[in-house]
């Protein structure tokens, strides 16, 4: 929610009107669900019954639950995105499918080190085939005997930001996924 301009009514000062706000939500909800693939489209029913509010309102059955003048803008701290990081695929060259589970390896990875670093991770990451402006990483590894080889790239929309490979043994592959993971986060920028 954008407190700071975009659910305000506007009649000489601002205010945050219960109609204005819910309708914003309304509006942007679907955009927000598009981009994690999903479908929402929130109803806001408005009730006739709501009818004959307070005059001088700029929405009819609705009221304000608060002005927001210049000196509340100033206090309002409003999060700076993070980037987000999602992890598209990884597969073994020869038998062009995954079969290390590298891929669910390195989200559970990615999916830790959030968890360790609470509202201070430096990124986000969520169950996604697609989000606006997301880097994602993808990688091809393969395995000759005992030694592993993954080289991975990581994009933001369709535009690599770099290329990286990680080599160590099948045995160690905690350690492998842990040291594909650093590379990756080198890459991604707030």
């Amino acid at each position: 929610m954008k407190y700071k301009g975009a659910a305000l009514r506007r009649d000489g000062e601002e205010f945050l009107d219960v109609a204005t706000w819910f309708t914003h939500v309304e509006n942007q909800v679907p955009i927000l669900a598009k981009g994690v693939g999903g479908i929402q489209k929130p109803f806001y029913r408005r009730g006739s019954h709501l009818a004959g509010s307070v005059p001088g309102q700029a929405t009819e059955g609705s009221f304000d639950i608060g002005k927001v003048t210049e000196s509340v803008k100033a206090r309002i701290h409003i999060a700076e995105p993070r980037p987000v990081l999602l992890v598209k695929n990884f597969q073994e060259v020869t038998e062009i499918d995954d079969v290390l589970d590298l891929k669910s390896k390195v989200e559970s990875a990615l999916n830790d080190f959030i968890a360790s670093r609470g509202s201070d991770a430096p990124m986000l990451t969520m169950e996604a085939k697609d989000y606006p402006g997301a880097y994602t990483l993808n990688g091809l590894y393969t395995l000759q005997g005992k030694a592993l080889s993954v080289s991975c790239k990581v994009k933001k929309g369709s535009v690599s930001v770099g290329d990286f490979v990680v080599t160590g043994a099948k045995s160690k592959l905690p350690e492998l996924v842990q040291a594909v993971l650093a590379k990756a986060k080198e890459l991604v920028k707030p």
